[in-house]
C-alpha cells in the first residue's frame, strides 16, 4: 500500500492524487468511516472488507503525505500504535494482572495519565559536545548520541516468538528494554520534544485531561457516551440508572421553564447529554440507538408517502390528525410484516428440522 500511494503521488502518477493535501482528504476519511460503520450493520461481509480498505488507504495516503514533508511514514504509524497497545496491555506482555474488563479500562486510565504526565515535563537539554559547547551546525558531535526518533524505537509484531528472548509474544522491542520500552505515545505518532515545542505547548500538556483525547470531529451523540464513559472510569457516575432517570425529568423541567432561545438551547443540549448518560448507563451505543430510530422513522414515513400517493392526494393538503392517523396505521403494518417474517422463519426453521429428521431415520 505505501508503494501505491507513492506511485500515485509521483510527477508521472494520478493528476487527482497528487494535488491532494491532508486538509483536502479530510472529508474523504469521515466518509470512508461511516461508510465502515454503515457496514457493520451488516455483519462480516465482503461489503465490508472493500469500506475497511477504502478507510485503510485514507490513512496510507496520510501517511505518505507526511513522508514526503519529512514528518513520519508509514511504518512510523504502525510502530507508534503497535508501542501504544504493548504499553497499555502489561496484563499481556508484562506481568500485571487484570482479571475483567474493568480492571483493564482503570488500568488503561491510570496509564494513559502517566503518558500524560510524561509529556508534560520538560524534555533533557542537549548534552554539550566535547569543548564545552553545542556545536556550531546544532548537529551532534561525532560519537554523540542523537534524539532518538520514532523509528528508533520500534516495536516488531513478527511471527510467533521470532527474534523475541520472551519466545511466544510474537513482538520484540528494538531501541529500549521490556515491552513497549522508548518515549512513551501521547496520542501521537511519535514522541515530540517538550523542550522544542516551547513553555505553551509544555503549559498545555500539562494541563491536558481525561477528555482531552477525545476528537472534536467525533458525531455529538458518540463524543458524549466517550467523554461520559471515561468519566464514569475515573468513579464520577451515577450509582444506578434511576438517578439518571430522575435527572432527565429534572433537565425537561429546566427546558420547560426556559423562557429565552438562549437558555432553550442550553437546556436541550444538558437534556440530551443526560439522555445519552442513560444510555451509557444501559448499555447501549447511543449513536447506533438513533441511527436505527432514524431507520425507522424514514420506513416508516415511506409508507405513509405511499398511502397518500394512493388516495391521489399530496401530503401538505393534510392536517396533523390524518397524518398521525396514517402513521398509526403505517406502525401496524410495519409490525405485521415484522411478524410474517418471523413466522416465515419459524415455518422454514421447523421444515428443515423435519426434513433433517426423516432423512435420519
Amino acid at each position: 500500500m505505501a508503494w501505491i500511494a507513492d506511485r500515485l503521488r509521483r510527477p508521472d502518477g494520478c493528476p487527482w492524487d497528487r494535488e491532494q493535501t491532508h486538509e483536502s482528504l479530510r472529508k474523504h476519511l469521515l466518509e470512508e468511516t461511516y461508510e465502515v460503520y454503515d457496514a457493520l450493520e451488516r455483519g462480516a461481509t465482503p461489503a465490508l472488507a472493500e469500506e475497511l480498505g477504502d478507510l485503510l488507504l485514507q490513512v496510507v495516503l496520510h501517511a505518505q503525505l507526511a513522508a514526503e514533508a519529512g514528518v513520519f511514514d508509514l511504518a512510523d504509524v504502525q510502530a507508534s500504535i503497535a508501542r501504544k497497545i504493548v504499553r497499555r496491555h502489561p496484563h499481556v506482555f508484562s506481568d500485571a494482572v487484570a482479571e475483567t474488563a474493568s480492571d483493564v479500562n482503570r488500568q488503561w486510565e491510570r496509564i494513559k495519565a502517566v503518558e500524560r504526565a510524561e509529556a508534560a515535563t520538560p524534555a533533557e537539554p542537549a548534552a554539550p559536545s566535547a569543548s564545552g559547547a553545542p556545536s556550531a551546525s546544532g548537529a551532534p558531535e561525532p560519537g554523540a548520541s542523537e534524539p532518538m526518533s520514532v523509528s528508533d524505537t520500534r516495536v516488531r509484531i513478527s511471527p510467533e516468538g521470532e527474534g523475541d528472548p520472551d519466545a511466544g509474544t510474537g513482538i520484540r522491542n528494538e531501541g529500549g528494554s521490556g515491552p513497549g520500552a522508548g518515549p512513551a505515545s501521547n496520542e501521537s505518532a511519535g514522541p515530540a520534544s517538550n523542550e522544542s515545542a516551547g513553555p505553551a505547548s509544555r503549559e498545555n500538556a500539562a494541563l491536558k485531561g481525561a477528555l482531552d483525547g477525545i476528537s472534536r470531529s467525533l458525531p455529538a451523540l458518540a463524543a458524549s457516551q466517550e467523554m461520559q464513559e471515561r468519566a464514569s472510569a475515573l468513579g464520577y457516575d451515577w450509582p444506578s440508572v434511576e438517578g439518571v432517570l430522575d435527572k432527565v425529568a429534572e433537565e425537561l423541567a429546566e427546558l420547560a421553564r426556559a423562557e429565552t432561545d438562549r437558555d432553550r438551547r442550553e437546556e436541550f443540549g444538558d437534556l440530551l447529554l443526560v439522555v445519552v448518560n442513560v444510555g451509557r448507563k444501559l448499555g447501549i451505543e447511543t449513536e447506533g440507538a438513533l441511527r436505527a430510530a432514524n431507520d425507522k422513522f424514514r420506513n416508516r414515513f415511506r409508507r405513509i408517502e405511499r398511502m397518500v400517493a394512493e388516495r391521489g392526494v399530496a401530503i401538505r393538503d393534510l392536517d396533523f390528525a390524518t397524518l398521525d392517523s396514517l402513521w398509526d396505521a403505517a406502525k401496524a403494518e410495519e409490525r405485521a410484516t415484522v411478524e410474517e417474517r418471523a413466522s416465515a422463519k419459524e415455518r422454514a426453521t421447523t421444515e428443515d428440522r423435519a426434513t433433517a429428521e426423516e432423512r435420519a431415520t
